[in-house]
């Protein structure tokens, strides 16, 4: 790959790849530039969660993994597997975070979603808010957040 010329740089290069650790080092920047900007919530808890559902053989049979920083709790993947939906799982999962989310003081908790996964489930639990998206084939369609 050939290295440009930058202005007060020299040369560098940039590269498509799909590192892990290089992932993990952008995503720590961000956060240390974000807390330094916002010295009000240096006091904050930030961080991962997640609840996992098993069944009595222990198999995962559903879950939720959030991020919590700056007194939100963002919720970035709910699963529940397709033979368990319509039990209750999904709801006492999000009820799980949602308590998380209160012992934290957050002020705030966000989902986003797209027609084909679960919109009706949010609104019954109580997400306030409807947004337009594109889903990946192009079409708007409404997110809630």
């Amino acid at each position: 790959m050939a290295k440009e010329q930058w202005k007060g740089i020299g040369s560098m290069k940039i590269i498509q790849q799909e590192i892990q650790e290089d992932r993990d080092l952008i995503r720590q920047k961000v956060v240390e530039h974000n807390r330094k900007n916002l010295p009000e919530l240096q006091d904050r808890p930030y961080g991962n969660i997640s609840f996992i559902a098993r069944d009595d053989e222990d198999g995962v049979i559903g879950g939720i993994t959030c991020t919590y920083y700056w007194q939100q709790l963002h919720i970035d993947f709910l699963w529940v597997d397709p033979a368990q939906r319509g039990s209750g799982i999904a709801s006492r999962l999000v009820g799980k975070a949602e308590r998380y989310a209160r012992e934290l003081e957050c002020r705030l908790m966000t989902v986003d979603t797209f027609s084909f996964q679960a919109p009706d489930f949010y609104r019954k639990q109580g997400v306030p808010g409807i947004r337009q998206n594109r889903r990946p084939s192009g079409r708007p369609q409404p997110a809630l957040f």
